[in-house]
């Protein structure tokens, strides 16, 4: 019904949006999901939006979120799925405080919470708007720091965090440069955990050695880094030895470190040699 604009100031004024709201709670999950779905279809319109994030609205969905973390996360998918909808949403979620309620939990001492607000964070920056706010606010910096075991759940966060990084790279174009400088043990990381025995983090770390490498600034970065040649053989190693699944990365790893850049690199030739040289020697 919410899917005519004219139903719109009905749902705020009879209080269906109120019951969706509530129900979020429910106990029934195919009920949650439909109140999800009238509360995100209610954000597609700019008066939607606006009834959402009324005084009303914003008081019920905290009401809500007090009840336990599962139904707060519930709230938070709401929030995060309009904020993905308009970039209106991302304005009201930060003013009444919604946008640093989900980066909460980043830095709880629950593992848990830890990785669902991960997720919450990579979900976010699928809006270039909320993603330039989260540069902003030095989140990806403060994430880095759990690379090098600045976090007490560092050792189960890694994947996730080595898998966000690589979202960045692949789907913002960001400067490669710029994300080391911020970010310096992203790729020495992702270079030395390939030898890990947890899969996910061998998948998530071939896959951010293929990013960098279908990238003119990302060769160039990693062109010269010791790090980088222990990498390629081992990433070598996967291509001759590794289950098919890892084996298939492997090989496009190694195509886009071998494919020539369209600029002239200085001592490009010369580095794909030794790299070369010593995946044949191994």
């Amino acid at each position: 019904a919410c899917q005519d604009r004219r139903n719109l100031k009905l749902i705020g004024e009879v209080g269906i949006m109120k019951y969706a709201i509530l129900l979020l709670g429910d106990e029934d999950l195919a009920v949650v999901k439909e109140c999800h779905k009238v509360l995100i279809t209610l954000a597609t319109f700019d008066e939607g939006v606006l009834i959402l994030y009324s005084d009303q609205g914003v008081k019920l969905l905290r009401e809500v979120m007090a009840t336990n973390d599962t139904i707060r996360y519930r709230v938070f998918d709401v929030i995060i799925d309009s904020i993905l909808t308009t970039d209106q949403a991302l304005e009201f979620a930060v003013t009444v405080g919604f946008f640093s309620n989900i980066l909460e939990d980043l830095e709880s001492s629950d593992v848990l919470l830890q990785l669902t607000a991960l997720e919450n964070v990579s979900r976010l920056s699928d809006s270039q708007v909320a993603f330039t706010n989260l540069r902003n606010l030095g989140i990806f910096k403060g994430i880095a720091h759990w690379l090098v075991g600045q976090s007490p759940n560092s050792s189960y966060t890694l994947p996730s965090v080595i898998k966000l990084f690589a979202k960045l790279l692949q789907k913002h174009n960001i400067n490669v440069k710029q994300l080391c400088t911020d970010c310096p043990e992203f790729t020495s990381t992702a270079c030395r955990m390939i030898d890990c025995t947890d899969i996910s983090i061998k998948f998530a770390c071939v896959d951010v050695i293929t990013l960098l490498n279908a990238r003119l600034d990302g060769k160039e970065f990693i062109l010269d880094k010791n790090y980088f040649l222990s990498s390629i053989t081992s990433i070598s190693e996967l291509a001759v030895r590794g289950t098919d699944d890892i084996k298939d990365r492997a090989l496009v790893a190694l195509a886009h470190i071998f494919s020539t850049p369209d600029v002239y690199l200085p001592n490009y030739e010369t580095r794909c040699e030794i790299w070369f040289t010593k995946c044949s020697q191994d």
